[in-house]
């Protein structure tokens, strides 16, 4: 890579620059000189770093790459390729020639190394497309702008179809494709839409010109509905007899239903008769969607009044949990029905499918989606088992009331099976033989309270993964904190590994204190585990005591913990929280008054013990104000005690379906995974057995609901 210098000149300096540096002094400072943009300095480190046959040379040669790939000459890139081939950072750069190609429009070389590349880049996709067409008008130079865009429509709508700002070259196909009609005003809409909805104003503008007819100087009013939506629709000053008017009249509904759903549908009524059908299902659905998650029962009306094609994958999620609520079962069978595929196939929404199955009573068409989830470890495979183990309860209990009464079942085993369905409960349809064993073979033991599995890794099994170079690679670079780099190298190394190699990985990063990697890699196994590296008992003496000090459940404890931070005492979120357990620094000071711990200095949270003897105290008191209710506690540990109480119903609720419509995605998936620690740990520790059913409990009806809470932000 490196060539200014005289190589003589380039070994002395570089046995100077040893004399006074460590091998993993030497990598940091080319790290620093990447970052300063020093080249010199990142060439000496480099040749220092070869010099002492350090394996993580490499990375020095790779920053340096970066900086000068704009003028490196193409065959000095693809030489960098082939020689780091066998590097995560080789696709990284890869990507980076890539965009180079593409701006000088040297697209046999772009499409050569294209094939080789395995990044997901946005800006690369877009170039992607650019390629073709520059392909297709190569083959025929007779052919028009827009056939040769036409067949490649479907690779740019998801790309179109985004909130998000996209690459500047994206934006120059998309308004090359604008410009021959390819781009739909259906498509326009569509996009503008989504920026409206994720409060990208300026984004929705840009994509506001592409609508006909439209005049600037009106997208100007975007501003001013999302300040005061009310306000623009009592003034009516927001035009109904064009397309951009009637889009912001449905987008200031949509923002006023975010605080008062019942206000936005009223306001929607008084002008659905000047919209088009598409435009006032639309408008429903948003509205509906508002109103779901806020838990308010006027939902399912609304969803009613949509329609299944104007329902994205959120909205179909949030009419589900609507059904679910109102213990509307038929209602949560069809809705889960309407998903797409990839939706439907979500573990969430197969376990929703068998309930909702069960509680149609049609278990025959239940039985292998359950059997199915019992298989999978964690939250919704439990439930499955739990679910599975009552209903082959029930069965036995009432083939031994069949056996022990004479009935006219018993009396003739030619009974219709409509008559032998209603007697035992289940859906018509089945012969009596089956009808008379409703037990679900679900091809497992379903006793939760068995040992769990924890494959052993042999000593040859250790020796592999230690040998190899990426895993060599990352644990170093691990000693030196580079951790994206090492969590690369790791992912890299294992990208193709068996269960046992990944067991024998995770001991491995378990031996070395890397406790989050441990149990991420443990977490990938798909049918040999080890739940001893899933859910390790670090700490145990202090947490034992700790959380014997506070009455609470050292399993839900552990569970938390694992949650929080992978028992990584230096972890730190992107909001400040810090340590095991978490914490935030206000947090942390109300806890310290209430321990009385007058010498109590921020910086202590990261102590292990500290942490957790503060950690183990708030959960005991989120446990508290939540009536000792563990999912909602878990929730306030999570999002603040002021909210679980909110999510309750008029009527009690079954823990599950409370957990599932909890309105912060984060506070929802953080909830099922801590409990579904819980239930692992309880078993580690060998404490008493409580199923997650238990756990989960039943929410207390509140008095009063809310009518008009605005709704949670995600």
């Amino acid at each position: 890579m490196f060539k200014k210098l005289h190589p003589i000149v380039l070994l002395l300096l570089a046995n100077l620059f040893m004399a006074s540096a460590q091998a993993e002094d030497l990598l940091l400072t080319a790290q620093a000189a990447y970052k300063s943009r020093n080249l010199p300095a990142l060439e000496l480190a480099f040749e220092g770093l070869k010099a002492q046959q350090n394996n993580l040379a490499p990375y020095a040669d790779y920053w340096a790459m970066l900086l000068s790939l704009s003028e490196a000459s193409d065959e000095g890139v693809q030489a960098f390729l082939v020689q780091y081939a066998d590097y995560p950072f080789a696709d990284r750069v890869r990507g980076e020639y890539l965009k180079k190609l593409a701006k000088a429009q040297n697209w046999p070389l772009f499409n050569a190394e294209l094939v080789n590349y395995h990044r997901e880049d946005t800006a690369v996709a877009c170039y992607t497309i650019e390629a073709r067409i520059a392909d297709q008008n190569s083959a025929n130079q007779d052919i028009t702008l827009i056939d040769s865009m036409k067949p490649l429509l479907d690779s740019v709508k998801p790309l179109w179809l985004s909130a998000a700002e996209q690459p500047a070259n994206c934006e120059v196909l998309f308004a090359s494709m604008a410009r021959t009609g390819l781009l739909t005003q259906d498509l326009v809409l569509a996009r503008f839409r989504l920026a409206l909805q994720e409060g990208k104003n300026n984004l929705a503008a840009n994509i506001g010109k592409l609508l006909n007819s439209v005049d600037s100087n009106n997208l100007k009013l975007i501003d001013t509905v999302y300040a005061n939506p009310k306000a623009s629709l009592d003034k009516k000053s927001l035009s109904l007899k064009t397309v951009l008017g009637r889009e912001l009249n449905i987008y200031a509904i949509e923002r006023l239903a975010r605080s008062d759903s019942a206000m936005a549908a009223s306001q929607l009524q008084k002008i659905q008769d000047n919209l088009s059908e598409d435009e006032r299902r639309y408008a429903y659905g948003r509205v509906a969607f508002h109103a779901a998650r806020k838990h308010l029962s006027v939902a399912n009306g609304w969803f009613a009044e949509s329609d299944i094609k104007w329902l994205d994958k959120d909205q179909r999620a949030w009419k589900t949990r609507a059904a679910m609520r109102e213990a509307n079962w038929g209602l949560v069978l069809s809705s889960i029905n309407d998903m797409p595929e990839d939706q439907q196939s979500e573990s969430t929404w197969r376990y929703w499918k068998a309930r909702a199955l069960v509680e149609q009573k049609q278990l025959p068409l239940a039985s292998p989606l359950l059997a199915e989830l019992a298989n999978e470890p964690g939250y919704y495979g439990l439930l499955a088992i739990e679910l599975s183990q009552e209903l082959n309860e029930k069965s036995a209990q009432k083939k031994l009331a069949y056996k022990s009464t004479e009935t006219p079942i018993k009396k003739s085993l030619e009974t219709s099976s409509e008559k032998l369905s209603q007697e035992l409960d289940v859906d018509s349809g089945l012969t009596p033989d089956l009808t008379l064993d409703l037990g679900l073979d679900l091809g497992i033991d379903l006793d939760a309270n068995l040992p769990l599995p924890s494959y052993k890794p042999t000593h040859l099994e250790l020796d592999t993964v230690n040998r190899q170079p990426a895993i060599s690679r990352a644990i170093a670079l691990q000693r030196l904190d580079l951790r994206a780099e090492a969590k690369a190298e790791w992912a890299w190394g294992l990208k193709d590994a068996d269960d046992k190699t990944l067991i024998a990985a995770a001991q491995i990063a378990q031996n070395i204190g890397w406790n989050d990697v441990s149990i991420n890699t443990a977490e990938k196994t798909k049918l040999l585990h080890n739940f001893e590296l899933r859910y390790p008992l670090h700490h145990y003496e202090l947490m034992m005591a700790y959380s014997a000090e506070n009455n609470l459940d050292a399993a839900w404890v552990y569970g938390l913990i694992r949650q929080e931070s992978r028992f990584i005492s230096v972890a730190k979120s992107n909001v400040g929280a810090s340590g095991l357990m978490q914490i935030m620094p206000a947090t942390a000071q109300w806890i310290a008054k209430r321990l009385k711990d007058n010498d109590f200095k921020q910086a202590d949270i990261h102590g292990l013990d500290t942490n957790i003897r503060f950690g183990t105290h708030y959960l005991k008191y989120t446990s508290n104000v939540m009536d000792g209710q563990q999912a909602m506690a878990t929730a306030a540990y999570n999002a603040g005690p002021g909210r679980p109480k909110r999510w309750a119903a008029a009527q009690e609720l079954e823990g599950a379906i409370y957990v599932d419509s909890i309105p912060l995605m984060e506070t929802r998936d953080y909830v099922r995974k801590v409990l579904a620690n819980a239930q692992y740990y309880a078993q580690r520790l060998n404490l008493k057995p409580v199923t997650l059913k238990s756990r989960l409990g039943v929410i207390a009806a509140i008095a009063t609901p809310p009518k008009t809470q605005a709704a949670e932000n995600e």
